[in-house]
């Protein structure tokens, strides 16, 4: 049975110490209708009506949107920032009790908190800054946001594994422009991937059978090995949103 409800979902951004005290709202326009951001150091609340019929389904499309306009900052300042929710608030709309009154309904979400990383004190703001600029075009485009969710998931492994974390984000833009080549030809970024198959084929030759080749010599790579090869997939991902922007204001998207 389909129901139409107001949701607040509240949750925490880790790592919790590295998150400035400063306080911001979003208004997100979405096909579902707008969905409000707030923002207060650590803290977020995430406000919207939806009609829907399984919540299962709404809190992971509500955490996949939300987790990607937090990750967005990744792109630019190249560290992840992880969103936790852990409580939630229902007040029905339609159908109403038989008292004709809402009655809000509260529950937990229980799930471990991410490692802590540590990040530069003004890493949120700047990444939430960046956020409002991607938001409608990860909604729209879900090459986008995969991209965007798996780079920012890149960032959380060892060294020698983030090249080929990296190259699964690119994936996501070749799926969307048809193959590798396509990809090259259509964001002219031909320097950017040779440098990521590098790095990947030197962190993981001969163990990982799709990014990596199997001849290669394996090797401990560098911090320097390891930004290059985020710099270039940031770059790429860059390249790639501007051709959703671009695609969207001709109506193509």
């Amino acid at each position: 049975m389909t129901k139409t409800s107001w949701f607040r979902f509240i949750g925490e951004l880790h790592p919790k110490d590295a998150i400035p005290l400063s306080q911001a709202r979003y208004t997100l326009n979405r096909p579902t209708g707008s969905m409000s951001i707030d923002i207060t150091g650590a803290t977020v609340s995430v406000e919207f009506v939806i009609s829907f019929e399984s919540f299962d389904e709404l809190y992971a499309e509500t955490v996949e949107f939300v987790q990607a306009f937090i990750a967005v900052q990744a792109l630019k300042t190249w560290f992840p920032i992880q969103l936790v929710f852990t409580e939630w608030i229902e007040t029905p709309l339609e159908p109403v009790s038989s008292d004709g009154v809402s009655h809000p309904v509260r529950g937990r979400i229980l799930r471990e908190n991410p490692d802590q990383v540590a990040l530069p004190p003004d890493t949120l703001t700047f990444a939430l800054a960046e956020g409002i600029r991607w938001s409608e075009d990860l909604e729209l485009n879900p090459f986008l946001r995969r991209a965007v969710l798996d780079f920012n998931y890149a960032l959380q492994h060892p060294i020698n594994d983030i090249p080929i974390y990296l190259y699964r984000a690119i994936d996501s833009a070749q799926a969307y422009c048809g193959g590798e080549r396509e990809l090259i030809k259509a964001l002219n970024v031909g320097e950017q991937v040779k440098k990521v198959k590098r790095r990947a084929n030197e962190g993981q030759a001969g163990v990982h059978v799709r990014h990596a080749a199997k001849t290669a010599n394996i090797r401990k790579l560098s911090l320097e090995d390891v930004a290059e090869a985020t710099k270039a997939t940031g770059e790429i991902l860059v390249a790639f949103q501007m051709e959703t922007l671009s695609k969207r204001l001709q109506g193509q998207q």
